[in-house]
């Protein structure tokens, strides 16, 4: 399948997803929608490292048995539907807390790709919530190269 999605099969991803335990569900989302590294899933779901990857690794296999992935395979070519369903799921499990951090001011934000509702992974993440702290961070180390 080519293009965007069928809007038959935009739940498909949260229902599958459902299927699933809550934190095998929620480490999926939190790699796939946020980038999250392992290490970051385990600090927010209070397990260790190695339990974090062990979990997306079972996590991920679980979305490959022919149960699951019958619909995903027909659903997308890589991209994932931001949707109602999803949104509701993200709200539910509080996903936020895996939504990276800005260096500058130390707040979270949304990823850009889910903004828009198709995710497409091209290019650096972002390091900066806005265009004001990439600008702070970019002047605070210019003020430093000056004084030395």
């Amino acid at each position: 399948m080519t293009g965007r999605p069928q809007p038959e099969w935009t739940n498909v991803f949260a229902e599958t997803l459902k299927t699933m335990k809550a934190h095998n569900a929620m480490a999926v989302l939190a790699y796939v929608l946020y980038g999250s590294t392992p290490q970051v899933i385990g600090q927010q779901l209070g397990i260790t490292t190695f339990a974090a990857y062990r979990l997306l690794h079972q996590s991920l296999s679980a979305l490959r048995h022919p149960s699951r992935s019958q619909g995903l395979r027909e659903y997308s070519d890589g991209e994932v539907v931001v949707d109602s369903e999803l949104r509701t799921l993200i709200r539910h499990w509080d996903m936020e807390r895996f939504a990276p951090v800005c260096a500058q001011c130390a707040s979270r934000y949304q990823p850009d790709h889910l903004h828009s509702p198709y995710v497409n992974y091209r290019g650096r993440p972002r390091k900066y919530c806005s265009n004001r702290c990439r600008q702070a961070a970019y002047r605070a180390r210019c003020g430093e190269r000056n004084r030395a």
